[in-house]
This record gives structure tokens, sequence and C-alpha cells, in this order.
């Protein structure tokens, strides 16, 4: 997963998925609460992924310390992999249904909202990783930079 088309293809796909859920999401006449939630979160994912994305394109031409040749983006692949799998799974359970398996899907969701704050906290997780490889990249960035000393003016904010 270290080498860059690999990880723009999972956040992609990643990205994808995300996509298609909160366009569902959007798209529902009577939304519930549940549903919002899991549609802000996704959004939130969305901007994250796309962060890392851009970084990812630009962490592969920046000089690295010599022993240092990964980016902190190449650990990713489970975290992209278990995002993309929680939002697929989303979109099945949150798809519309109708005639039984409508008024079965309206008792069942009662049961499942446990599961989905379950997800929502995994997802929440996993864009945790995802920001905190973006910080390590910003911050190596900075500091491959001979003379630079943008970390302390950046500390003085």
């Amino acid at each position: 997963m270290g080498d860059p088309v690999s990880i723009a293809a999972s956040i992609l796909t990643v990205l994808q998925v995300a996509d298609s859920l909160v366009t569902f999401i959007r798209d529902l006449k009577n939304a519930s609460e549940e549903h919002r939630n899991v549609q802000a979160e996704v959004q939130s994912l969305q901007s994250v992924l796309r962060q890392v994305y851009e970084s990812s394109a630009t962490a592969n031409t920046t000089p690295r310390k010599e022993g240092f040749e990964e980016t902190p983006f190449t650990g990713l692949k489970d975290s992209l992999e278990t995002c993309r799998l929680h939002l697929e799974y989303l979109t099945i359970k949150l798809a519309p249904m109708h005639g039984f398996d409508k008024a079965r899907k309206s008792v069942m969701w009662k049961m499942r909202r446990t599961e989905i704050r379950s997800i929502l906290t995994d997802i929440e997780r996993q864009k945790a990783s995802l920001m905190l490889a973006l910080q390590i990249e910003t911050t190596s960035v900075f500091r491959v930079i001979p003379g630079s000393n943008a970390l302390a003016r950046l500390a003085a904010y």
C-alpha cells in the first residue's frame, strides 16, 4: 500500500461509496435524526479523505529524511478498508424498502440504532487515524525544509 497509486485508489474508492451514501440520505424525503447523523459523519469523513488524498499526492514528491522513505499514509490501508466496509454496510442497511419489508425495517431500525451508533463511533476512530497521519505528514514536511522555522512560527499562533 506504499505506492501513491494504491493510496489514491483506496481513498477514491472510499470517497465514491461515501458520496453515494450521502446522496441517498440527502434524497430521503423524511430523513430521521439518525439518518442526518449518519450523513453528517460521512460528510466529515469525506472532508478528511479529500485532505489526505491531496496530501498523499504531494507527500510522494516531498523529500524525506534519510531512513524515512515511507509516508505516514503508507499504513492507512486498514483504516481505509474499514471505512469502506462500514459505508457499504450502512448503504445496505439504510436502503429504502417497500411493503412488508418497509414495516419490518421500521421495527428493526430501533434495534439497529445501537449497531449504527457503534459503526459511526468506529468511523470516527478511523477518521482520527487519518487526521493523525495528515498531521504527521504536515509536520514532517516542515522539518525537512532546510533552515525553515515554520514550526516555530506555527507554534507562536
